[in-house]
């Protein structure tokens, strides 16, 4: 599953920087993992949204990743989205989030549905469907708050001075995370986590002048996520697509 690639990849790649350096004893940091994560939490409230361009990489494929994101709440029916997904050279997918409901464009997967609805209805609440519960996974690492609380994880934080990213004045920070907590707080399967996955794990963390992450980049030998993050707080329209175009798994 394509969404699922992105989660996996995602993750591991946050996780999985067991050469990362040891901050302990570096520059003195401005803010404390503690503060850090206050300043990211209060920075990114609810209700809110953010637009996401990030590469992915690892397992031998580079995952394109386009979203628009935007959540009144906490619960999967507050959220609407509109991703694009592109895995290596084939062509880009389109997911929608609308109403507690995933709908996924097929034209571009092969997978059997007729032209004249392209569109495959996903609902994470059928309990009946393997692929709902995927989903319905798969929304908490595209839940807005969970992008505080996954800071949540870290153990120590430096920084590294003034940095421009993508035209905005950032501060950048290195944060020390204990990749079992983020796993847990990002409720990834354990199953699809190696098991030698290191106990912590490093991310470079860019953020503005009110503490919303520009930039999230994390790299190891295997896998690496390089998240831009921007326009918070901008209004996000997304709709189903239309009723005649849809089919039911």
């Amino acid at each position: 599953m394509l969404v699922a690639t992105v989660t996996v990849v995602s993750t591991v790649a946050v996780a999985g920087c067991g050469s990362a350096v040891d901050i302990s004893g570096g520059r003195a940091a401005s803010l404390t993992a503690a503060t850090f994560v206050s300043q990211v939490r209060a920075a990114t409230p609810l209700p809110s949204s953010v637009h996401l361009q990030g590469t992915l990489t690892g397992t031998g494929q580079q995952v394109v990743v386009t979203a628009d994101v935007a959540a009144d709440g906490t619960a999967f029916e507050d959220v609407s989205a509109a991703l694009s997904i592109q895995v290596g050279a084939t062509g880009a997918v389109e997911i929608r989030v609308v109403g507690g409901a995933f709908y996924l464009d097929t034209s571009s997967l092969g997978m059997g549905f007729p032209s004249t609805k392209p569109w495959l209805k996903i609902d994470p609440s059928d309990t009946g469907n393997p692929m709902g519960q995927g989903f319905g996974q798969v929304f908490e690492q595209f839940n807005l708050a969970q992008v505080a609380e996954a800071f949540s994880a870290a153990t120590a934080v430096e920084s590294l001075g003034s940095a421009e990213v993508d035209g905005v004045a950032t501060t950048h920070y290195r944060v020390r995370v204990d990749t079992h907590k983020l796993l847990t707080i990002l409720a990834v399967d354990p199953s699809l986590i190696p098991s030698d996955t290191p106990r912590l794990g490093t991310l470079d963390v860019w953020v503005d002048g009110k503490y919303r992450p520009v930039r999230v980049q994390s790299s190891s030998n295997a896998f690496a996520a390089d998240l831009h993050f921007s326009r918070w707080g901008e209004p996000v329209t997304v709709t189903a697509p239309p009723a005649g175009q849809v089919a039911s798994f």
